[in-house]
């Protein structure tokens, strides 16, 4: 057997009629309406129409005013909480600042009670210690004190005699 292919005949396409579309076609003589909520549907009366859209453009407007109205409070409100706000924030930098002041004295309170103890305590090292001239004249060297004020803790009362 032989197999030819067979070939299938499509049938041509017809072409459709147009027809026109209801937003392509337009009437002569009469304008395109506009509808508004509330306004009448009605060719006739063109007069009533114009009243009722301006009938809703002033409902509209007044809306409007009523919404402007109502942001002027609000902005007056977020106004008013700013003030406040750097009131508040006014009042904490203060307080911080103050506490900065109280922190610093203190701190300036603690280091001289520590300085003062400190000189104490070397006063109280070389009254306890048994000092010769040697020691004296090496502490003054250190310290950067004279060293005939410290021989005064060298020897007691009445065995220094200054040369």
């Amino acid at each position: 057997m032989s197999s030819t292919p067979v070939k299938k005949t499509v049938p041509p396409r017809r072409k459709r009629c147009k027809k026109p579309r209801s937003h392509q076609t337009q009437r002569q003589g009469v304008e395109p309406r506009v509808l508004v909520p509330g306004a009448h549907d009605d060719v006739a009366a063109p007069d009533q129409v114009f009243t009722d859209l301006q009938a809703a453009l002033q409902a509209q407007d007044s809306k409007i005013e009523v919404l402007r109205e109502e942001i002027k409070v609000q902005d007056a409100k977020i106004e008013l909480l700013c003030k406040v706000n750097e009131d508040q924030d006014a009042k904490i930098k203060a307080q911080d600042a103050k506490i900065g002041a109280q922190d610093d004295k203190i701190q300036c309170q603690g280091r001289l009670i520590e300085n003062m103890l400190a000189k104490d305590e070397e006063v109280s090292e070389l009254i306890h210690c048994e000092l010769n001239e040697n020691d004296a004249e090496e502490v003054a060297v250190t310290e950067g004190v004279k060293e005939n004020e410290l021989l005064c803790f060298v020897y007691p009362r009445g065995w220094f005699t200054h040369e």
